[in-house]
């Protein structure tokens, strides 16, 4: 015979389907010999057919010790098909929310509470005098738009609706505890998550006049809120296409032979990269830390220390500095996009696919890598280094340069072109 589960007050929990009707909750008592005394008699209501009972025991409305004793006694009890009371109208979101937040208990870190109450007041926010039962159409409103502003889903803002969808599914768990309202915290599961789109779409290497515009940008607004300069950090991702992670991770040492990373991602990602001093001296390891074993408090301190604080600021710089604007057209980039530059200017050099793959830090393919020893001597270093350092001089050339201008000026302009079509 299988263990009867106890629940956490001690009480037995009742785990059987009689006669198509499954009933899981606890039974009313911690006797066995009660315990068995209740089973004998929901079995002989599942033979006789008095599935009504059955039902409102499995709907919570009387316990199964209850039913065992009023059957036993004589006493009859009232069917599941009496009218039923009144239901009490929903209460308003607002109203709810409010008495959540509270008393929030010690579940909940400060942060995490500060995210909830602005997430939750966003939902509010989309119609102030809706109930708790709208808070699936509420949420459906954010992600598909009303017709007249856009949806998160149009947008983009997967991340956010996603905290927005968490947040809701923690108001509806609260909701279906506290107001007894069934099957919420579904309905607003059921509202599907924003997918994601083509990340690399956006993504795109830099030009060698971008990468140092870049530069010189970040170094104005850095000395503007008075931290130190970020140029160096810059021109080191785009010449050795680290990892962010093995960037402020520390793993890396500037070498005679080369620049030697130790990255951690696979085995091939020990690797060496050729030293190329150009432009910008490489940054002082020692004002960079890694993601992890820092507090929160820490990492928002100066942009170069981590790598969330630099993204934090570079986003924000791509946002609010007229230089950026004004090099890039207002074109998103991301941080791993330095990582790419490396790559398109090695391939733009001339430098071999297996030699970038190798200085990459990439897995050869799954079946070559059986065969493929890929093995990078001090004369291969020299050689893709200067490679590398030629056309970068190359692309520093003043003709040049006035030839990317020319292009990023022909390429805003039909990009105004295009917005203005499209709003007549």
């Amino acid at each position: 015979m299988a263990e009867i589960r106890r629940n956490g007050r001690g009480t037995l929990v009742i785990e059987k389907s009689f006669g198509g009707v499954k009933i899981r909750r606890a039974s009313g008592t911690n006797d066995p010999q009660v315990f068995a005394d209740v089973v004998r008699t929901l079995d002989s209501l599942a033979r006789t057919g008095q599935r009504d009972y059955l039902r409102a025991v499995a709907a919570k409305r009387w316990t199964p010790l209850e039913v065992h004793q009023r059957l036993a006694a004589g006493l009859s009890l009232p069917l599941v098909s009496d009218p039923p009371r009144p239901l009490a109208p929903a209460p308003r979101l607002a109203t709810v929310v409010d008495q959540m937040l509270a008393a929030p208990g010690d579940k909940y870190t400060p942060r995490y509470l500060r995210d909830l109450r602005s997430h939750l007041a966003r939902l509010v926010n989309v119609r102030p005098d809706a109930t708790a039962t709208d808070l699936p159409e509420l949420l459906l409103e954010l992600r598909n738009g009303d017709g007249e502003t856009k949806g998160l889903a149009e947008r983009g803002a997967r991340d956010t609706f996603r905290t927005l969808r968490q947040s809701a599914i923690t108001l509806a768990k609260w909701l279906e505890k506290r107001h007894r309202l069934a099957g919420l915290v579904e309905q607003v599961r059921a509202v599907e998550q924003v997918a994601q789109g083509n990340k690399w779409r956006e993504h795109r290497p830099y030009s060698v006049f971008e990468a140092l515009a870049v530069a010189e940008a970040l170094d104005g607004e850095a000395a503007r809120f008075g931290y130190g300069p970020l140029g160096d950090l810059v021109w080191t991702l785009c010449i050795t296409g680290m990892r962010p992670s093995e960037f402020w991770g520390g793993v890396w040492t500037v070498e005679a032979d080369g620049i030697h990373i130790d990255g951690t991602k696979s085995d091939a990602a020990r690797r060496r990269v050729p030293n190329i001093q150009s432009h910008y001296a490489y940054p002082a390891q020692k004002k960079y830390s890694s993601r992890e074993g820092r507090p929160r408090h820490a990492r928002e301190e100066c942009p170069s220390r981590s790598y969330d604080a630099f993204t934090k600021f570079f986003y924000r710089v791509q946002r609010q500095s007229n230089a950026y604007a004004q090099s890039f057209g207002g074109v998103p980039r991301t941080v791993y996009d330095f990582r790419r530059t490396f790559a398109h200017w090695m391939e733009e050099a001339g430098i071999t696919a297996t030699h970038r793959r190798y200085y990459l830090g990439h897995e050869p393919p799954a079946l070559h890598g059986h065969y493929e020893r890929v093995q990078i001597l001090p004369r291969d270093l020299v050689s893709d280094g200067d490679l590398l350092r030629r056309y970068i001089e190359r692309r520093r050339d003043p003709a040049t340069i006035e030839a990317e201008l020319e292009a990023q000026r022909k390429r805003r302009t039909t990009l105004t072109d295009l917005r203005k079509r499209k709003k007549r």
